[in-house]
Protein backbone atom coordinates (compact mmCIF):
# COMPACT_ATOMS: atom_id res chain seq x y z
CA UNK A 1 0.00 0.00 0.00
CA UNK A 2 2.65 2.58 0.91
CA UNK A 3 4.90 1.57 -2.34
CA UNK A 4 0.94 2.43 -4.08
CA UNK A 5 0.76 6.15 -2.55
CA UNK A 6 4.52 6.78 -3.30
CA UNK A 7 3.64 5.88 -6.98
CA UNK A 8 0.97 8.20 -6.73
CA UNK A 9 2.43 10.69 -5.66
CA UNK A 10 5.38 10.61 -7.79
CA UNK A 11 3.13 10.78 -10.25
CA UNK A 12 1.20 13.74 -9.44
CA UNK A 13 4.26 15.69 -9.39
CA UNK A 14 5.99 14.82 -12.37
CA UNK A 15 2.85 15.26 -14.29
CA UNK A 16 2.24 19.02 -12.45
CA UNK A 17 6.03 19.64 -13.04
CA UNK A 18 6.01 18.35 -16.85
CA UNK A 19 2.77 20.55 -17.63
CA UNK A 20 3.49 23.61 -16.17
CA UNK A 21 7.03 23.44 -17.85
CA UNK A 22 5.71 22.63 -21.10
CA UNK A 23 2.73 25.44 -21.13
CA UNK A 24 2.52 25.97 -24.60
CA UNK A 25 6.46 26.19 -25.64
CA UNK A 26 5.60 23.64 -28.35
CA UNK A 27 3.80 23.86 -31.44
CA UNK A 28 2.20 20.24 -30.87
CA UNK A 29 0.62 21.29 -27.52
CA UNK A 30 -1.64 23.84 -29.27
CA UNK A 31 -5.25 23.59 -29.59
CA UNK A 32 -5.80 22.25 -32.88
CA UNK A 33 -7.66 25.94 -34.38
CA UNK A 34 -4.66 27.66 -33.18
CA UNK A 35 -2.54 25.29 -35.23
CA UNK A 36 -4.22 25.62 -38.12
CA UNK A 37 -4.37 29.10 -37.93
CA UNK A 38 -0.09 28.90 -37.41
CA UNK A 39 -0.41 26.95 -40.60
CA UNK A 40 -1.52 29.23 -42.49
CA UNK A 41 1.01 30.44 -46.06
CA UNK A 42 -0.21 34.28 -46.05
CA UNK A 43 -0.13 37.27 -43.59
CA UNK A 44 -3.41 37.99 -44.51
CA UNK A 45 -4.78 34.27 -44.18
CA UNK A 46 -3.52 34.02 -40.70
CA UNK A 47 -4.88 37.24 -40.02
CA UNK A 48 -7.96 36.02 -41.21
CA UNK A 49 -8.27 32.93 -39.54
CA UNK A 50 -7.25 34.82 -36.59
CA UNK A 51 -10.03 36.91 -36.07
CA UNK A 52 -12.27 33.36 -36.44
CA UNK A 53 -10.47 32.06 -32.75
CA UNK A 54 -12.28 31.95 -29.45
CA UNK A 55 -10.79 34.87 -26.79
CA UNK A 56 -8.77 31.73 -25.36
CA UNK A 57 -7.81 30.61 -28.29
CA UNK A 58 -6.53 34.06 -29.33
CA UNK A 59 -4.71 34.36 -25.75
CA UNK A 60 -3.33 31.17 -26.22
CA UNK A 61 -1.50 32.17 -29.82
CA UNK A 62 -0.04 35.15 -28.06
CA UNK A 63 1.05 33.10 -24.90
CA UNK A 64 3.06 30.71 -27.24
CA UNK A 65 4.32 33.94 -29.82
CA UNK A 66 5.52 35.57 -26.59
CA UNK A 67 6.88 32.50 -25.60
CA UNK A 68 8.63 32.16 -29.03
CA UNK A 69 10.34 35.50 -29.47
CA UNK A 70 11.88 35.14 -25.53
CA UNK A 71 13.22 31.59 -25.94
CA UNK A 72 14.33 32.15 -29.85
CA UNK A 73 15.81 35.46 -28.94
CA UNK A 74 17.05 34.94 -25.28
CA UNK A 75 20.63 35.99 -26.19
CA UNK A 76 19.85 38.66 -28.65
CA UNK A 77 17.29 40.76 -26.81
CA UNK A 78 18.76 43.50 -25.30
CA UNK A 79 17.54 44.05 -21.66
CA UNK A 80 15.35 46.87 -22.25
CA UNK A 81 13.72 44.59 -24.96
CA UNK A 82 13.03 41.58 -23.09
CA UNK A 83 11.84 44.11 -20.44
CA UNK A 84 8.87 44.93 -23.28
CA UNK A 85 8.48 41.77 -23.68
CA UNK A 86 7.92 40.90 -19.99
CA UNK A 87 5.60 43.93 -19.86
CA UNK A 88 3.63 42.93 -22.57
CA UNK A 89 3.18 39.65 -21.02
CA UNK A 90 1.81 40.58 -17.45
CA UNK A 91 -0.45 43.11 -19.80
CA UNK A 92 -2.01 40.31 -21.63
CA UNK A 93 -2.41 37.95 -18.52
CA UNK A 94 -3.44 40.82 -15.66
CA UNK A 95 -6.13 41.84 -18.32
CA UNK A 96 -6.92 38.29 -20.19
CA UNK A 97 -7.91 38.08 -23.90
CA UNK A 98 -11.74 38.49 -23.62
CA UNK A 99 -11.64 41.95 -21.93
CA UNK A 100 -9.01 43.63 -23.81
CA UNK A 101 -11.70 42.62 -27.24
CA UNK A 102 -14.56 43.96 -25.19
CA UNK A 103 -12.86 46.79 -24.03
CA UNK A 104 -10.23 47.62 -27.02
CA UNK A 105 -9.58 51.04 -25.13
CA UNK A 106 -7.18 49.49 -22.45
CA UNK A 107 -5.00 48.06 -25.44
CA UNK A 108 -5.06 51.81 -27.31
CA UNK A 109 -4.51 53.41 -23.93
CA UNK A 110 -1.40 51.38 -22.66
CA UNK A 111 -0.45 51.51 -26.32
CA UNK A 112 -0.14 55.39 -26.40
CA UNK A 113 1.42 55.52 -23.16
CA UNK A 114 4.00 52.95 -24.41
CA UNK A 115 4.36 52.99 -27.67
CA UNK A 116 7.17 56.42 -28.15
CA UNK A 117 9.48 53.59 -25.75
CA UNK A 118 8.90 50.69 -27.35
CA UNK A 119 10.01 52.71 -30.55
CA UNK A 120 13.16 53.22 -29.33
CA UNK A 121 14.10 49.43 -28.50
CA UNK A 122 12.38 48.14 -31.24
CA UNK A 123 11.53 48.88 -35.35
CA UNK A 124 8.87 49.43 -36.71
CA UNK A 125 8.34 46.32 -38.40
CA UNK A 126 9.58 44.81 -35.11
CA UNK A 127 6.93 46.04 -33.50
CA UNK A 128 4.20 45.08 -35.89
CA UNK A 129 4.82 41.59 -35.39
CA UNK A 130 5.35 41.99 -31.43
CA UNK A 131 2.14 43.74 -31.12
CA UNK A 132 -0.56 43.44 -34.52
CA UNK A 133 0.30 40.42 -36.18
CA UNK A 134 -0.47 37.01 -34.77
CA UNK A 135 2.24 35.36 -37.10
CA UNK A 136 4.53 33.34 -35.43
CA UNK A 137 6.57 29.85 -35.98
CA UNK A 138 8.70 27.71 -34.20
CA UNK A 139 11.82 29.43 -34.85
CA UNK A 140 10.60 32.92 -35.39
CA UNK A 141 13.37 35.68 -34.19
CA UNK A 142 11.98 39.12 -33.63
CA UNK A 143 15.66 40.25 -33.82
CA UNK A 144 16.27 38.53 -37.21
CA UNK A 145 13.06 39.50 -38.30
CA UNK A 146 15.29 42.34 -39.58
CA UNK A 147 17.08 40.27 -42.11
CA UNK A 148 13.52 39.08 -43.68
CA UNK A 149 11.80 41.30 -46.73
CA UNK A 150 9.95 44.31 -45.76
CA UNK A 151 7.28 45.67 -43.77
CA UNK A 152 5.39 48.34 -46.25
CA UNK A 153 2.65 51.04 -45.57
CA UNK A 154 -0.08 51.31 -47.92
CA UNK A 155 -3.62 52.12 -47.96
CA UNK A 156 -4.72 49.23 -45.60
CA UNK A 157 -2.17 49.39 -43.07
CA UNK A 158 1.18 48.18 -42.33
CA UNK A 159 1.92 44.36 -44.62
CA UNK A 160 4.77 42.21 -44.98
CA UNK A 161 5.85 42.29 -48.50
CA UNK A 162 8.10 39.32 -49.55
CA UNK A 163 7.23 39.88 -53.46
CA UNK A 164 4.95 36.91 -53.64
CA UNK A 165 1.83 37.10 -50.65
CA UNK A 166 4.07 34.13 -48.67
CA UNK A 167 5.69 33.91 -45.43
CA UNK A 168 9.35 32.89 -45.23
CA UNK A 169 10.34 30.29 -43.36
CA UNK A 170 6.88 29.48 -42.81
CA UNK A 171 6.32 25.90 -42.62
Amino acid sequence: MKKLLLAIVIFSITSCTKQSADKINDFENLSKNVSNVLEQKSLNAVSNSFRLLNESEKEELWDYKLDKISKNDVKLLTKEQSEIITELRKFLEANGMKKLINEPSIGELFLSKKLDYYSLHFTKKQLYFLIQQPYVHETFSIVELEKQPTVSSNNTGLEFDDGNGTIPNCA
